[in-house]
């Protein structure tokens, strides 16, 4: 199964460091931060990467290259100066995925997610992965209802709970969209009213690295919690001792 990691935003909240960086490669304790999503994916059991990139880049290729390092292919889709948000951004890439369901996860968060769970998941079903509302998301995205996904405002007793930017997507769910700009939210709230978006719930560590306090947060956990117990900082990394720091 191919994944795809978003990462084409211009990250304006996190100036000065995206003044020279897109986000993604901004470091995060002692790696940059697309580098959990790419070791924790190809130990999942991906081989195949597609990341999306519009602000600075050719950073990406600097960085990251072929992908060769992480042992994974790695296909760029290139969307040009201005990005098309997470929506535009997964049907210009389209051509490039060749499974049939795929793996799509944000750049700018950081978590201990086990991305295999969704490799196990039913291949006819799309689903999201929801986590407890952040202090700075009280309100949550949707609740789940008999494993499905549907909107607060059609449950309005239950819980809500949060888009972790992680799921395992459908291609046919974009069957009927065109490029353009547009977040993904529009077709999950088109699939909720199909009843064909499922969820499922992550209770580990879940970072939001989309500001500058927030990604004084996640580096006081590594530093703390983390990489203090693994000595490097990635999901069970004890085993994953062929990885190699992209140089700088």
């Amino acid at each position: 199964m191919d994944a795809m990691i978003l990462s084409a935003g211009l990250g304006t909240r996190m100036r000065p460091l995206t003044h020279t960086l897109p986000k993604p490669l901004i470091e995060v304790g002692k790696y940059r931060l697309i580098e959990y999503h790419l070791v924790n994916l190809k130990k999942a059991g991906v081989n195949r990467v597609i990341v999306n990139r519009s602000y600075l880049a050719r950073k990406f290729s600097e960085f990251i290259g072929s992908g060769s390092k992480y042992d994974l292919e790695v296909v760029y889709s290139d969307e040009g100066e201005v990005p098309l948000e997470t929506g535009g951004g997964i049907v210009r890439a389209l051509p490039l995925i060749e499974s049939d369901s795929f793996i799509v996860v944000s750049a700018d968060i950081w978590c201990d997610y086990n991305f295999s769970d969704l490799l196990m998941l039913d291949a006819d079903k799309s689903c999201l992965v929801l986590v407890s509302n952040p202090h700075h998301h009280p309100n949550g995205d949707f609740v789940l209802s008999d494993g499905r996904v549907d909107l607060p405002t059609n449950l309005k007793n239950s819980p809500t709970l949060t888009y972790s930017g992680i799921g395992r997507l459908r291609k046919d769910m974009f069957a009927c969209a065109r490029e353009s700009v547009f977040p993904l939210n529009q077709l999950f709230k088109s699939a909720i009213e199909l009843r064909q978006l499922w969820g499922t719930v992550h209770t580990g560590i879940w970072f939001d690295v989309g500001t500058m306090k927030r990604l004084e947060e996640v580096e006081a956990y590594l530093k703390n919690t983390w990489e203090a117990e693994s000595g490097i900082g990635f999901s069970d990394s004890r085993n994953c001792n062929s990885h190699q720091r992209l140089n700088s």
